[in-house]
């Protein structure tokens, strides 16, 4: 309100201040899944479960694996001591040539030990995991499982679970070039209702954008209330 009395209003949409996308490894199988859309959710809250036995099976595949590659490794470090011998008789001019075959069997070595135990580390972390847990409060927004029984709103995401958090909201709207620049951060806001007029809140402005936006030649502004 300026000091003719008049009032600059702004159109807007409420969104939630903050959105949590779950997402789930695709190389496992769901157990369970805890929660609907539209279900509320605490911190902590879980939200679906792995199939711990096939992490077993992958588990005791990997270690059997291993048990292979043990051999493998063996085989190289006497070939490596081989080589080893080998260049210490060769000429010169050949030296060059053993000591890149013997760095190549020491990187295959290095290689195949942390690829193999990095992969039994993270089975292992994954069996004392399998429970997925709510990061943060609010409503279960959309459950993508691949069909649409589950899913609500017309968002598209690749996240397996969205969740909306409550209790704090933003009005975000735009401005024009002539009026934006009348904005300030911290400025108090009266926000009225598009469907009841009579319902109104009170907020504060947090954050200006004076750019042009991406769809009109409008600058944006977003402020928000508690």
């Amino acid at each position: 309100t300026g000091s003719l009395g008049m009032t600059a209003k702004y159109s807007g949409v409420v969104e939630p201040e903050k959105t949590l996308s779950v997402q789930k490894d695709d190389t496992k199988k769901i157990a369970e899944l805890y929660v609907t859309v539209g279900q509320e959710v605490k911190v902590g809250d879980k939200l679906f479960s792995y199939d711990t036995d096939d992490l077993q099976m992958q588990l005791e595949e990997a270690q059997l694996q291993l048990e292979s590659l043990k051999n493998r490794i063996s085989t190289l470090n006497q070939q490596i001591d081989s080589l080893q011998k080998e260049k210490n008789k060769a000429s010169s001019d050949e030296q060059l040539s053993y000591t890149l075959q013997i760095q190549s069997a020491q990187l295959e070595v290095k290689s195949t030990e942390y690829d193999q135990s990095k992969e039994i580390e993270n089975l292992k972390k994954s069996l004392e995991n399998t429970d997925v847990m709510a990061e943060m409060a609010g409503v279960v927004k959309q459950i993508n499982d691949g069909s649409n029984t589950n899913t609500s709103g017309s968002d598209s995401t690749n996240a397996y679970i969205t969740i909306l958090a409550t209790g704090s909201y933003r009005v975000k709207g735009t401005a024009t070039e002539l009026n934006v620049y009348s904005l300030q951060e911290g400025m108090k806001m009266k926000v009225v209702s598009r469907v009841d007029p009579e319902q109104t809140w009170t907020g504060t402005v947090e954050s200006i954008e004076r750019e042009a936006a991406n769809d009109n030649n409008n600058s944006g502004i977003s402020y928000g209330s508690e």
